[in-house]
């Protein structure tokens, strides 16, 4: 004699409404109990019920983004549902093509579905109609029922009617259930007072910083105790909200069309439309308005190598503004020996520079000559990896009518050789460049390098000290009655005695190109200072190549 299998049920149940699901016997253990009878008389056949409960009360079957749902589906997936038993076929869901989803997801898994209160058989071609007759009857069902319900709202709204919801400030809900609302008093005051300082500022950040000196604050609505709790702090979205709402001004707003309201007027209709021009000047302006990310480079073409748009971020510390492109990490973003494995911060005057230079080279012509759409055009993105930047170009953008190709020999012509130039898989009007580049940090301090350690664009803002002990220098060299800057000849010099004094002139004796390197920003004097100097350039040159120029680069 052979065993019977066991087949494992779950129950699922839906009510489109939550009213009444906090009774004792509610339209959720109707349905559970009738279903759990029915999986009861097939005992015989190894059926047995499931105890986890998937139920959605409250959750329209329009739609399946319902958590009973989801955890079903789940658990279907994962083979632990043999039956799916329903009092319902619309209880499952209303829409037919959700429910050709959740089918194609039961045949996946070897499951079925039971309806308690409808028999079918859908192994046949009869029993499948049948069933698509119901679900369309179903969904009929629902449409209908929305539209009219929709129809009720505008012809309830058109006569002026309060259809229920949050109750505005300065207003609740009429006492003996008319729909409309009645006037709180010393909530009225509140409202009028926020449109008075809005006519009177002109602005709703301004009204915002009045509300708040003066310790006024926003409240909610309880819809339980029937009454307004104080929350917060005035917000500039809340009090737009207010200034914008024609209920203050007597009127009934569906959809976009305004209707003249049963309930009384707290501020007269000129003004309300005062506000709203105020209102929507105001945000006008905020849309058109050019912050100083706008004027950057690469704003919004940045990213960094999880795909992240890197942000343009401003500071400031002892009168010097720093500006980086940034990005926020995503945590688990680290590599095998658990350090972060994507740049998040790269200069902006170092990606700038270097974006300038790199669309010179390919549109032939000077770096200070491209204008922002110049480069915008041509530079699609921009990616910063670890050891690589990535660009997109458009080849559409350079000189001349080119193919693919003809663009990509072009670029391989013009680029430096460690520059590899390949198609972009995703269109054909777009190229890459892989420029071999490593952003270094040290101290504080970021730039880039090139493959040979170089750095590929100059930083362009100098070392104070350096700069500074190099004009002391100069100024020491000139105390002493020689000027090499003069033509007339030197006669008397008066070196100083003291040694401190004379290790000062040193510095004045540097090359030129060496000179030169600290006031562009490129070189940065050590300062330990206790070698002399050679006085060879070539030996002053060999010396400083010894340290790491790099370092001395200034913040970006």
């Amino acid at each position: 004699m052979t065993a019977t299998p066991l087949i494992r049920c779950a129950v699922y149940t839906r009510t489109s409404s939550d009213e009444g699901l906090d009774q004792a016997f509610n339209s959720l253990h109707a349905q559970r109990s009738a279903s759990e009878a029915y999986i009861l008389s097939q005992a015989g056949e190894g059926w047995t019920c499931l105890p986890q409960p998937y139920d959605d009360g409250g959750h329209s079957g329009a739609t399946m983004d319902r958590p009973g749902l989801t955890r079903l589906l789940a658990d279907i997936d994962a083979g632990r549902v043999d039956v799916v038993v329903v009092y319902k076929i619309d209880r499952l869901t209303r829409s037919l093509s959700d429910f050709a989803r959740i089918v194609e997801r039961l045949e996946r898994a070897s499951a079925s579905f039971v309806s308690v209160t409808q028999s079918f058989n859908t192994t046949s071609s009869m029993g499948k109609l049948t069933l698509n007759i119901l679900l369309s009857f179903a969904q009929f069902e629902r449409d209908v029922t929305s539209e009219r319900i929709r129809d009720k709202i505008l012809a309830s709204k058109s006569r002026g009617m309060w259809m229920g919801g949050l109750p505005p400030l300065g207003y609740r809900p009429a006492p003996n259930g008319e729909r409309t609302l009645v006037i709180e008093p010393s909530e009225a005051e509140t409202v009028r007072l926020i449109f008075r300082r809005l006519l009177e500022l002109g602005s709703v950040i301004a009204v915002q910083r009045s509300l708040e000196s003066e310790g006024l604050r926003s409240a909610i609505w309880n819809a339980q105790e029937q009454r307004r709790i104080d929350t917060c702090r005035w917000s500039r979205g809340a009090l737009q909200h207010l200034l914008l709402n024609p209920v203050y001004a007597g009127l009934i707003r569906h959809k976009g069309t305004v209707y003249q309201g049963r309930h009384q007027a707290i501020i007269d209709r000129a003004t309300f439309d005062a506000a709203h021009v105020i209102v929507a000047r105001n945000q006008e302006r905020l849309r058109t308005r050019v912050t100083k990310a706008d004027r950057l480079l690469m704003t919004g073409l940045v990213f960094d190598s999880d795909g992240q748009v890197m942000k343009a971020s401003f500071g400031q510390c002892r009168r010097l503004r720093y500006a980086y492109y940034v990005s926020r990490p995503i945590p688990g973003g680290v590599d095998a020996e658990g350090r972060e494995d994507a740049i998040r911060r790269v200069p902006v005057n170092a990606v700038d520079a270097m974006v300038a230079s790199l669309c010179g080279r390919i549109l032939d012509r000077a770096p200070e000559a491209l204008s922002r759409d110049d480069v915008r055009k041509l530079i699609r993105r921009m990616d910063v990896l670890p050891a690589a930047v990535h660009f997109t170009l458009r080849t559409a953008e350079m000189p001349g009518r080119m193919t693919s190709a003809e663009a990509m020999a072009r670029l391989r012509s013009r680029l430096d050789p460690t520059t590899q130039v390949v198609a972009d898989p995703s269109h054909t009007g777009l190229v890459r460049l892989l420029v071999p580049t490593r952003l270094v940090v040290r101290g504080g301090r970021s730039w880039l390098k090139g493959p040979d350690g170089k750095s590929i664009v100059p930083p362009g803002r100098p070392d104070r000290s350096s700069v500074k002990v190099l004009r002391l220098s100069h100024q020491a060299l000139r105390a002493t009655g020689a000027d090499p800057t003069s033509i007339r000849p030197i006669r008397i010099v008066r070196m100083p005695k003291s040694p401190k004094q004379r290790a000062k002139l040193d510095l004045a004796f540097l090359a030129p190109d060496l000179q030169k390197a600290v006031l562009n920003g490129e070189l940065r004097l050590p300062s330990d200072r206790s070698q002399p100097l050679p006085l060879s350039w070539a030996k002053q040159r060999e010396l400083f190549a010894r340290c790491d120029p790099s370092a001395a680069n200034p913040r970006s």
